[in-house]
């Protein structure tokens, strides 16, 4: 039993030794196998490592032959940071490299062979000089073939060796990897024939050789993930700088970078053309020599592009010009815009067109609106003026049939005329060429004035204008700011009922002054409130045709009103009328007192006009029984009388009944006797009428003196006294006044002669530059209209002849159909001047101002004996 016992036990004993002998070898074998899988694992880490510098090594190479190359083609400094930064880290990398493979002879002679190439090629790059050239200067190309080609050998050799490098680590990879997968499976099978008391031991083991194994896979894939990025990553980069210079190759405009300096960095091939300069001769020099613009700008002060490169701010040239190497220049507009990073100004662009086309076109264009000006406004006030003749009658009575033919073709003629003035206007004003001479000015003036310009319109239409305006001062093109008003009361005019108002307010407001022009018209529909703005736009398609109006006339007001920095726009409710309104900048000066508004003056009727056959003489006075007193003396004198008790109806009596002379009293309700005067002086009909002074007042020097007075007798009048000095109005005649006609249309010059014969002017006719000369040195003329398109000396010449001839003082009337800017009117003073557009004055406006105008500066002259008898008291 012991023996058994003893023989179990050691069997036991032995199994045990046995099974713990397993266990040790089993053990030890596999402590054997994980700690030469960890080996395995490591190595292949470090594998890893040596490929990732080899990358480094070969992507810092890749940098620097692209900085080198960029710095070469476009002097970009840039660039040669790029080249340093990639030669520091290709070292680094190297470094790293060597400290992996220090127990591999084979690969750290490999590593010696790369460092020795690569410093090799370093120093031909560098002793290509390249590098040393200053920031701007190019290679240039072709270069020097033979030092490139060995460059290009040497980095080749370069790449060749990190690439057995890589080769050999890749080698090493793959044995490394098969061998732990041989230790993994030895594990395995160890594990299996392990006892059940090692079996808990062997599930941990395998678990962690499986865990260190995922991690290993895991490892790997990263690794060869950004690889992969990195590849892709270069790619794009190199397809990027590609589309870049692709983009600068093919832009028409012509695109020009200079550094912080001013020095010339590159330049695209339009550029290039358009200096007629290749971009190695510009890279490196100032802008000033590459453009050929001076040191400064056009007017002597700092040029645009230095003050970009001064400021950092963009700066937009609409008018310029660049000089050709070939010393030629071309007009240019262009844009310079800065380039920063971050907040460092490094450099500017500039993008330039050449406009040479462009300019072409737009003196063709201004040739052509000053041909159809000239071609189209001449016959057409021509034809006007003939139409008006004939529809006055002034050339002998017209049936009345013919009358409304002739009504028909003045109402087109003049809507055709309005057509063409408006487009030339609006052509004229939205491409700049209308120059608005802003200065100080009133909105109550200006409202007060439209007022009174558009009331003849208005009475005729049955409409009443008022203007409530305010003293407001104001910076504005008065002519202009005029025009706008006169537009939209002839609008408000046009579309009122008889019997209604229009009224033109003004309100101060912060930084400027709102203009209202309201009218109890129809009204707007909303959706055409924006609309009537644009050109050739109405409201109803059949205004045009009942209206007469062009559809240019709010345009032209729009073009305006933006031009002097306002805005424009209409407020309607359909029934109720419309409200136009439009704001100007004000001033800074103070505001004077508000200006009321004129009270319409009450119009007094004319007493009846005698009946006899004596001289009629028109007697003016506020106190009827005055009126009537001095009327019973000059009945019994043997002249006619009429009278009327204010001045505004003693104008329109004179106009009326042409009287031989006019009796007028100074101090009157109203309008007093010098506005009178002043008006009775300024319309044709009643400009030559002579006025006696019958006042109370004692005489003024400023009205006496005034040559359109024929007399003053004082209140209370000794009868001899009123007796010569009417009789002395009366016999007296206005001498010849001689105008000399400067015109090459004969059907124009004919209208105006009859003009001027009407009112007893000698009219001579000049059709060319030499002949008017000639006439007004042998002829002297009281006032010269002249025409500016004549053969044989144009109107400007013959001004300067007769400046040259002592002519400077003679009167002038410029009347053309071109529109003239201030030096062109310069140009053309002489002595008075003034200047009419034909087609934009109606032919009976332009008469009654010449003839205002000849009365003014050639009045009475000379006593001469009537066929009317001079009658004596008794």
């Amino acid at each position: 039993m012991t023996r058994a016992i003893d023989t179990a036990t050691r069997r036991l004993l032995t199994a045990f030794v046995l099974l713990i002998a397993v266990l040790l070898g089993v053990g030890t074998l596999a402590h054997y196998t994980f700690s030469r899988m960890s080996e395995a694992s490591a190595w292949s880490v470090h594998t890893y490592k040596v490929l990732l510098e080899v990358d480094g090594m070969q992507s810092a190479i890749s940098g620097m032959e692209s900085g080198f190359r960029g710095y070469a083609l476009s002097g970009n400094p840039a660039l040669v940071g790029q080249w340093r930064t990639g030669r520091d880290t290709f070292g680094q990398h190297l470094q790293g490299a060597r400290a992996l493979v220090r127990d591999n002879s084979a690969q750290d002679h490999r590593l010696d062979r790369a460092d020795s190439l690569f410093r090799a090629w370093m120093g031909m790059q560098i002793a290509s000089g390249i590098l040393d050239r200053p920031p701007g200067v190019i290679y240039p190309a072709g270069g020097d073939s033979v030092a490139t080609a060995r460059r290009l050998e040497t980095v080749a050799g370069v790449r060749a060796t990190l690439q057995d490098v890589a080769g050999h680590e890749s080698l090493l990879l793959r044995t490394r990897t098969e061998r732990a997968a041989v230790l993994q499976r030895r594990a395995r099978r160890l594990l299996a024939l392990g006892s059940l008391l090692g079996v808990g031991l062997a599930v941990v083991a395998t678990a962690t050789l499986l865990g260190r194994s995922r991690r290993l896979v895991e490892m790997n894939e990263t690794l060869q993930a950004e690889v992969a990025e990195r590849a892709i990553a270069r790619d794009a980069l190199a397809r990027i700088s590609r589309q870049n210079e692709l983009i600068l190759e093919a832009a028409a405009e012509g695109i020009y970078g200079i550094d912080p300096h001013g020095y010339s960095m590159f330049m695209n091939p339009a550029a290039c053309r358009m200096l007629g300069m290749a971009t190695h001769d510009a890279i490196g020099r100032p802008f000033e020599a590459v453009l050929g613009l001076g040191g400064g700008s056009a007017g002597g002060g700092v040029n645009p592009i230095r003050a970009t490169l001064s400021a950092g701010v963009a700066r937009t040239v609409t008018a310029s010009q660049f000089r050709r190497t070939d010393g030629s220049s071309f007009p240019v507009e262009y844009e310079c815009t800065p380039m920063k990073e971050g907040e460092m100004l490094t450099g500017a662009v500039i993008t330039f067109r050449d406009v040479t086309e462009r300019r072409e076109v737009e003196r063709m264009k201004d040739e052509f609106v000053s041909i159809v000006s000239h071609e189209l406004r001449t016959p057409l006030t021509s034809i006007r003026g003939s139409l008006g003749l004939l529809a006055a009658g002034k050339l002998g009575e017209v049936p009345e049939k013919g009358r409304r033919m002739l009504d028909i073709a003045v109402q087109n003629t003049d809507r055709l005329v309005r057509l063409i003035n408006d487009i030339l206007d609006i052509e004229r004003i939205e491409s700049g060429r209308v120059t608005m001479e802003v200065r100080s000015t009133d909105a109550a003036e200006l409202a007060h004035q439209a007022v009174e310009v558009m009331a003849a319109m208005a009475e005729r239409a049955g409409i009443r204008l008022f203007a409530w305006a305010e003293r407001l001062p104001l910076a504005a093109d008065p002519d202009r700011i005029l025009q706008v008003l006169t537009n939209l009361l002839s609008n408000a005019v046009k579309f009122s009922p008889p019997g209604g108002e229009v009224t033109v307010t003004t309100e101060a407001r912060e930084g400027e002054v709102l203009f209202r022009v309201v009218d109890q018209g129809r009204g707007i529909p909303e959706d055409r409130l924006d609309a009537i703005f644009e050109r050739f736009q109405q409201v109803d398609s059949s205004d045009a045709r009942e209206k007469g109006g062009t559809g240019l006339g709010l345009a032209i007001c729009r073009s305006i009103v933006q031009q002097h920095g306002g805005r424009i726009w209409v407020e309607s409710e359909m029934g109720k009328g419309s409200t136009f309104l439009f704001t100007l900048p004000t001033q800074t000066p103070g505001i004077p007192a508000p200006l009321p508004a004129p009270e319409p003056a009450p119009v007094q009727a004319a007493e009846p006009e005698d009946q006899g056959e004596g001289p009629l003489i028109l007697v003016c006075d506020d106190d009827p029984a005055f009126l009537a007193s001095v009327r019973e003396i000059l009945h019994g004198w043997g002249y006619r009388t009429t009278g009327v008790t204010d001045g505004d109806a003693a104008v329109r009596e004179a106009a009326r009944v042409r009287p031989r002379a006019i009796l007028l009293d100074m101090m009157m309700p109203g309008m007093n006797g010098s506005e009178t005067l002043r008006a009775l002086r300024s319309r044709p009909e009643t400009a030559d009428i002579p006025v006696v002074i019958l006042s109370a007042l004692k005489p003024m020097p400023r009205v006496r003196e005034h040559a359109e007075v024929a007399g003053w007798v004082e209140k209370p009048f000794e009868d001899s006294g009123l007796l010569h000095a009417l009789e002395e109005a009366v016999a007296r005649r206005a001498r010849p006044r001689r105008v000399l006609l400067v015109e090459d249309d004969a059907d124009l010059a004919g209208v105006l002669v009859e003009m001027f014969g009407r009112h007893g002017i000698e009219a001579m006719h000049a059709s060319t530059g030499v002949e008017a000369v000639s006439l007004s040195r042998t002829q002297p003329p009281d006032m010269i209209v002249l025409d500016l398109g004549l053969p044989h000396g144009d109107g400007f010449w013959v001004v300067e002849r007769l400046r040259d001839q002592g002519g400077r003082g003679v009167p002038l009337v410029v009347y053309s159909a071109r529109e003239l800017d201030e030096e062109e009117r310069g140009r053309l003073r002489l002595g008075r001047t003034e200047f009419v557009t034909k087609g934009r004055v109606a032919p009976e406006e332009f008469e009654r101002r010449v003839v205002t105008l000849l009365n003014q500066i050639a009045p009475v002259g000379r006593a001469e004996e009537t066929d009317e008898p001079h009658h004596t008291a008794g």
